[in-house]
């Protein structure tokens, strides 16, 4: 009860003005955590009140904010609320609705990639660029979209075209070097264990041959002493059931190596990425530090 009395006695006292101001200065020196509570308070005590100009300000701010601390919910509430402010504008043209517009929309597909890869893939085909800087940014919004959708070859085609537009990181290009299940297969068929070998799966191909050998060996010696049934029994339970299953297990180890290889690959493209989305924010913020509200 004490802390419900206090927090309303907070919410009548602070003026709205001083909130904003506090938002501003915190906005500036990037500390968003403080930005989100001063213009929530700022936004709840005028929401009646509240010059629609700068109402928008400070929604956007919120909406960078927000995304700067990976609220993503938050930002695409916040984006909801600045919408219709921008609606109400005699003129839709108006340059500067249009540029928070933009603004808007790249800072809600960057949280949507992390909510929705594929919804935000269709916005970021969606986004209208006002500027060759935006046009720019729309090819690495859509290649953000792709790579979360882990669609590697996607992604490199769209972040081609942000290269050719912008200097940017050079991707590692070359496809990563990938094993053949068949060729493991074969291997594994001539010498158990082989096929693991080729896959760098080496603890599996050694087993394989040492499990294997061992079981012919023991075949091939009830064989001599004419145990027959005793022969037959380790060969169907020792020999060929490993022998069969090292052939799926060469396989297996193809796979997982083929796998290792791509997740490498991914890795790499997403430092790479997270870099140029990094400058990306960087952009954002200071062309909203600089919007003549």
């Amino acid at each position: 009860m004490l802390k419900t009395y206090i927090t309303v006695f907070l919410l009548i006292s602070i003026n709205p003005s001083d909130s904003i101001e506090d938002g501003d200065q915190a906005f500036e020196e990037g500390d968003f955590y403080s930005v989100l509570v001063d213009y929530t308070f700022a936004i709840y005590q005028g929401r009646d009140e509240m010059n629609p100009s700068v109402k928008k300000e400070v929604l956007l701010k919120l909406i960078f904010s927000a995304y700067m601390l990976d609220q993503d919910e938050a930002v695409l509430s916040f984006s909801d609320q600045i919408r219709p402010l921008l609606k109400k504008k005699q003129d839709i043209n108006d340059p500067i609705d249009s540029d928070i517009s933009a603004l808007i929309n790249m800072i809600s597909i960057l949280s949507e990639s992390e909510i929705n890869p594929n919804s935000a893939l269709i916005s970021s085909i969606q986004f209208q660029p006002n500027t060759d800087e935006q046009t720019k940014f729309k090819s690495l919004l859509i290649a953000n979209a792709h790579l979360k959708n882990r669609n590697t070859d996607r992604f490199e085609e769209f972040y081609s075209q942000f290269c050719s537009l912008k200097t940017c990181i050079e991707l590692n290009s070359e496809e990563p070097k990938q094993k053949s299940q068949k060729i493991a297969r074969n291997m594994s068929v001539i010498l158990p264990g082989s096929g693991q070998i080729y896959a760098k799966n080496y603890a599996s191909g050694i087993g394989a041959i040492g499990i294997t050998g061992l079981g012919a060996y023991l075949t091939g010696k009830a064989a001599v002493e004419e145990r027959y049934i005793d022969g037959s029994i380790i060969g169907l339970l020792l020999f060929y059931r490993y022998y069969i299953g090292n052939i799926e297990e060469a396989r297996n180890s193809v796979r997982a190596y083929n796998a290792s290889k791509n997740q490498t690959q991914y890795r790499e493209f997403t430092e790479v990425l997270n870099t140029e989305v990094g400058l990306l924010e960087e952009t954002i913020y200071h062309s909203i530090l600089h919007i003549p509200f």
